[in-house]
Parts: C-alpha cells; structure tokens; sequence
C-alpha cells in the first residue's frame, strides 16, 4: 500500500414606399434605444466624440472599425504545471506520527484532498514541508533515528522541488485568475466603480509569499481562500483589458482625424480663428475634458497598479513560465514590452494629444494661454 502525500407612384409602389419608410423609422427607434442602453459605455461615448469632431472639422470617418481582438486568458490546460505525486510506504506512513503529519497525509488522500482547489494544495504543501523541515531539525545529531532522519530529509526535498510548481498553479494558473482576467465581460463602464485594493492586495499579497516560500509561513486558510474570493468577485482584470484595448483603438482614429483637420489649416487661416474653430474647441471642453479626459484618468489610476502588481507576481515565480502565458503576458500585461496593449495605450494618447495641440495652437485656444 502507499500513500500519496417618390410621386407619381402606382398605389402598390406608394405601398413599398410607406413600408420602407416604416422599416426606417423601426431602425430609427432601434438604434436611439441601443445607444440609451449602452450610453454608459466607453464604446458609445468615444463614437459620439469621434462624430462630433467629424461633424465640426467637415472631415469624413472612415467606416466603423470593428475592435480589435482582445487577449484572451490562457486555457489551464496550457499553462497548469504538472506537479509530481509523493509516495511512500505504510511503514513510512506510520512514523509519520513523530512529526505530526499522519492528519495531513491522510486528509490529502481522501476523496476531498484529491480534489481540492489549488489554493488548497498551496496551503497542504506548505504546511507538510514546515513540518518536514521541523522534524528534520528536531532529528539532527541523532545516532538512534538516522535511517528515519535521511527518509525526512530525501521528503523534504522532495517536497521544496515542488513547492515552485503548486505555487505556480495556485497564482497565474488557477481558477480564481482566470475569472479574474476574463476577457468575456464588457470594458469597464464609465460609471463603474473599481476597488483597486480588492485585486492589488491579493496580488502583492502572493507575490510576497512567492519570494519567501521555503520559509513556508504558517498561514491561516480562512484569511488565504478571502483572498482568492476578492479576486474573483469580478472579472476586474478583464474589464480594464478590453478598456486599454477599445480606448487605443478610438484614440488613434480621433488623431487620425485631428490631424488631418491641423493640415488644412482652414480653422485658423493666418492664425485668425474662425467659428467652426470656436465650434472645436466647445467639443474639446465638453466632449474631450468633459467625458472622455475623466474616463481615460479613470482607467489609467487602474490599469497600472493591476500591472505592476502581476509583474511583481510574475517576478516571484521559480518555475519555467509555460509559452502559452509568456505569449500572454507580453501581449496583455507587461508594462514594458513594446508591441504589448499598455505601450500601445500610451502612445496612442500621447499622439491623440499632440493632435489636439496641433489644432488648437496655431488658433490660440490651448488651455492655459495663447499659444506663443
């Protein structure tokens, strides 16, 4: 036994004409009720700016640009590490009762061990390897338990080589996370409330434990699982992922535009400001400082610390990262990688800036003065 540790028409066509006229008047109705479901989406609010400035500067859009693909969350399959069983004997099993452990080995063998969420296997192997590391101390020096003394030791080992694996699969790979980093979810709204604590403290909380596991702190389960139930109250992660997606996506296309509108030169021949100028910059305060400035603020005071706070989580791994969350983490959440969503997010406001300085300047309308 071991154990696992148009007119002039006929009446017909004047029938066809009311009908379409009716189908139009029903898309109509549609579309005014569709934006005031979603008029709390950053989706509806950047297309009112994109039309308004479009309107303004007499500048055609292209056509709507469906959004590009978002990052999805790696499947478990690709990214769960296999983490090797321990085995031992009966006779092994028994002695175990000098170091304290035949209650945890024999909860683990249960029907409910072997299946228990990776937080919990987490915390299973923490305890057994403190407890290792215990009775190995507790038997050095000691001439009459040497045979028991090396099985402890060759355990404990075993044990540490796993520990980097199981807190692997209890962070970046478990369930709790992938919740947590759906992508499935609308963007974050823009009268939505974001705790920023509830996910950066889990976080940092097992990025700190990352970096000290082989001290395997003693920790209690209940104020560990309420750290796994904050992150995946949500799907947080997702939300601020599709908002970086969607608002780069706007804020390059209102550029585009803008740009376009400064290489005219028509809003302010001569430096003279004209009207429609004067029309530009009422969509710059209400539309631009109004609504979208607020929002981008918003997103931002979220996005960074949720990606600093995976970077450090990332940091405290000892395992080889599986590719499939690498690929993942480059594209979505390294602050740093050059092509990855936060780099593009920040140069596409950079360029929407200097776009609207290059509009505004040349009429004198910058906040703050007139342009020198």
């Amino acid at each position: 036994m071991e154990t696992i540790i148009g007119s002039g028409a006929t009446e017909s066509d004047l029938e066809c004409s009311l009908r379409a006229s009716f189908r139009r008047l029903f898309v109509i109705l549609l579309v005014l009720g569709l934006a005031g479901c979603s008029g709390d989406s950053p989706e509806a609010m950047f297309e009112n700016y994109l039309e308004r400035l479009a309107n303004v500067t007499e500048i055609e859009l292209d056509e709507a640009i469906a959004l590009p693909a978002v990052p999805s969350y790696p499947r478990a399959r690709d990214i769960v590490l296999p983490v090797d069983d321990i085995r031992i004997g009966v006779i092994t099993y028994l002695e175990m009762t000098r170091c304290g452990l035949v209650g945890e080995i024999s909860s683990r063998n249960s029907s409910l061990g072997r299946v228990q969420r990776e937080s919990g296997r987490l915390l299973y192997e923490l305890n057994v390897f403190r407890k290792l590391s215990e009775c190995e101390t507790q038997l050095q020096g000691s001439k009459k338990n040497q045979e028991f003394g090396r099985k402890i030791e060759s355990l404990r080992q075993a044990k540490a080589d796993n520990l980097p694996k199981v807190f692997w699969n209890a962070t970046f790979a478990a369930k709790e996370f992938r919740v947590f980093m759906d992508t499935a979810t609308n963007p974050l709204q823009r009268s939505e409330e974001i705790s920023v604590a509830r996910f950066e403290r889990p976080i940092r909380y097992l990025a700190s434990l990352g970096a000290k596991l082989e001290e395997a702190p003693s920790i209690p389960p209940n104020e560990f699982e309420q750290l796994y139930f904050e992150l995946q109250a949500d799907k947080t992660g997702g939300k601020i992922v599709r908002a970086l997606s969607a608002s780069q996506l706007y804020l390059d296309r209102v550029a585009q535009l803008l740009e376009q509108a400064a290489s005219t030169g028509r809003l302010c021949p001569m430096g003279r400001k004209t009207r429609r100028a004067e029309y530009l910059f009422n969509v710059f305060v209400k539309f631009y400082a109004g609504e979208v400035q607020p929002y981008i603020s918003r997103l931002h005071q979220a996005a960074s610390p949720l990606l600093e706070s995976a970077k450090h989580l990332k940091e405290s791994q000892k395992v080889e990262i599986p590719p499939a969350f690498e690929s993942y983490y480059a594209a979505a959440l390294d602050p740093e990688t050059e092509q990855g969503l936060w780099r593009h997010f920040n140069a596409a406001l950079q360029r929407h800036t200097r776009a609207w300085q290059a509009v505004l300047k040349p009429c004198g309308m910058m906040p703050g003065g007139p342009a020198s």
